[in-house]
């Protein structure tokens, strides 16, 4: 076998280490990738968990604060004239918008859930609730159309 071949050979070998290891690099990677995305779905899940714990512990309080007609409807979700927005908080949680009126000497807000795009593309809330001195005053529901 000649130096030229034996020299070949040891360039294709390197060639093929390297390329077993930067492989090996990247697969390397991608498992932690992966696990990073494990750990922080987990994390998701236990917090969604826990959330859901604490909504039913806040809905056994105000149950037994207000009573069962009270707690059952803050349980499901349903709004009322009058309802302070602390219950709002448990029924519907967090407003995905709050906007202040200007209104002469009342403290007043609009709460916007469950946004949504129409049919002419135009962003919009499903839901606005009008909030005056931390209690409901009325709201609005819009229809959405596919």
């Amino acid at each position: 076998m000649t130096l030229a071949i034996k020299i070949l050979l040891i360039i294709n070998l390197l060639i093929l280490v390297y390329t077993i290891f930067q492989t090996f690099l990247r697969v390397k990677k991608i498992i932690n990738k992966q696990l990073k995305i494990n750990i922080l779905h987990n994390e998701l899940v236990m917090a969604i968990n826990n959330s859901e714990l604490v909504k039913e512990n806040l809905i056994q309080e105000v149950t037994l604060l207000f009573g069962a007609e009270v707690g059952e409807q803050v349980a499901i979700g349903t709004i009322w004239e009058g309802m302070p927005t602390y219950l709002l908080h448990i029924a519907l949680g967090k407003p995905q918008r709050i906007d202040d009126v200007d209104a002469k000497e009342k403290n007043m807000k609009l709460w916007y859930y469950a946004d949504f795009t129409n049919i002419e593309k135009n962003y919009k809330y499903g839901l606005e609730i009008i909030i005056e001195n931390n209690r409901i005053v009325k709201w609005e529901e819009q229809k959405v159309l596919n």
